[in-house]
């Protein structure tokens, strides 16, 4: 072939897929786009280019789709709807004080089989996740787990027995061809002997949330009976699935002087390293009225501290405002805190329940269960025991130990605010009997 003949070639094939779509023009045509000549011989080849490259295009568009579609498919298992997102555990809190003690003990506990199936268990707000995250820490430090064999497993979502075993499979980075049984998960950690502490946070949810707390409480049965599987679970509820030997460890509001230090640390933080000065007994009262509840410090300090507020100061706006001081990130306020126990199925389904945390919370020091009829005479004993308990389930309020009839039941102050503003108890409750 003749070089001539290969660079008319050439320069045909160019004009055929230049952007325009136009062939070369004929005589007296417009030779940029082909639309002129002799014989319309440049509209034809335009019109036959540009079939072709709507023809490229629609190809080009269907096997990105395929190409897409099959990534999806590799990147999932088998015949498996996508597990829940994974969520990384978070660090422990830098201001931690007056827990030594018990996260040593529940390390120990963790470090034995036969202890370690360990609830903490508290009011919203006590620092049942901040613990849990430090016995993690100090459990990896002892030696006790390996640290790749520490699994978070955030439960606050999980409303329901299906969305607790995909948060699981997801945590625990096991995929299968289904999720819809425990069977793959239970193998796979059944299959190396070698020891794991699963730590399930805010386990409250599923259990008292779910409208199956059955197959909750099947879930965490199963997952128990691994003897190398060490669970440590944190809920608002005293009230654990039964069949499971557990090793309860109730949390307290911190004493006056790791409350202290706390709020002394918090308002340094928020206040550029600036020291708290006024920190002498008007302190104390402010630490007393917000019951030494740890949320309640780190965020009534942490508002202190930004804005310069003396502690005084803080406890007039504790007055005035109560729980809508304790604001706190985007994540959560005291006032999030409360309404989320609250909001629990267990609690709503119960306007008898509701009705006497209304009653509790107007009486600073609580009362005694035998006087509870002279506060509550529309109910009956068998329907305050049941309030009382539902209260309780949702850790709304406190009971002391001992008998029923002389056990202190009683609310705390963060919540006893909480009700007390934006006429959350009703007017019939707050009007004193005739």
């Amino acid at each position: 072939m003749s070089s001539g003949r290969k660079r008319r070639e050439g320069r045909n094939n160019y004009e055929s897929i230049n952007e325009f779509g136009g062939g070369r023009g004929g005589s007296g045509g417009n030779s940029h786009n082909g639309a002129g000549g002799a014989g319309g011989q440049g509209m034809g080849a335009s019109l036959v280019v540009q079939t072709r490259n709507a023809t490229l295009h629609t190809n080009l568009r269907v096997d990105l789709k395929d190409f897409r579609d099959v990534v999806k498919q590799l990147s999932q298992p088998h015949n498996a709807s996508a597990p829940y997102p994974q969520e990384d555990m978070p660090s422990p809190h830098r201001i931690f004080y007056g827990r030594k003690a018990l996260v040593n003990e529940i390390t120990c506990l963790l470090a034995t089989e036969r202890t370690s199936r360990v609830c903490i268990t508290g009011a919203g707000g006590m620092g049942k996740t901040s613990v849990a995250l430090a016995v993690a820490k100090r459990a990896i430090r002892k030696n006790i787990f390996l640290k790749e064999h520490i699994f978070w497993v955030p439960c606050v979502e999980a409303k329901s027995p299906d969305l607790l075993r995909h948060i699981l499979y997801a945590q625990l980075r096991i995929t299968a061809e289904t999720y819809d049984g425990l069977e793959p998960l239970i193998a796979e950690l059944d299959a190396s002997k070698q020891r794991r502490l699963l730590l399930l946070d805010n386990f409250e949810t599923p259990w008292l949330s779910s409208n199956d707390p059955a197959k909750v409480r099947e879930i965490l049965v199963r997952l128990a009976k691994l003897p190398h599987i060490a669970l440590l679970v944190t809920m608002t509820s005293g009230f654990t699935p039964g069949d499971i030997k557990w090793q309860h460890r109730p949390l307290a509001p911190l004493d006056p002087a790791a409350a202290r230090d706390v709020f002394k640390r918090k308002y340094r933080d928020a206040a550029d390293e600036h020291e708290l000065v006024a920190d002498g007994p008007e302190l104390d009262e402010l630490l007393a009225s917000i019951g030494y509840i740890p949320l309640a410090i780190t965020l009534t300090a942490a508002s202190g501290g930004c804005l310069g507020i003396s502690p005084d100061g803080l406890l007039r706006d504790w007055r005035e405002e109560g729980t809508r001081i304790m604001s706190g990130n985007q994540m959560r306020s005291m006032d999030d805190t409360i309404r989320l126990s609250m909001k629990r199925g267990i609690v709503k389904s119960n306007p008898e329940a509701l009705k006497l945390l209304a009653i509790l919370s107007l009486l600073p020091a609580g009362t005694t269960g035998s006087n509870l009829e002279w506060w509550a005479p529309a109910l009956t004993p068998s329907r305050r025991h049941v309030a009382v308990k539902t209260l309780r389930i949702a850790a709304l309020i406190e009971q002391d130990h001992g008998p029923f009839a002389t056990s202190r039941i009683f609310v705390r102050p963060t919540i006893q605010s909480y009700m007390s503003h934006q006429g959350r108890i009703p007017a019939e409750v707050r009007k004193p009997s005739a």
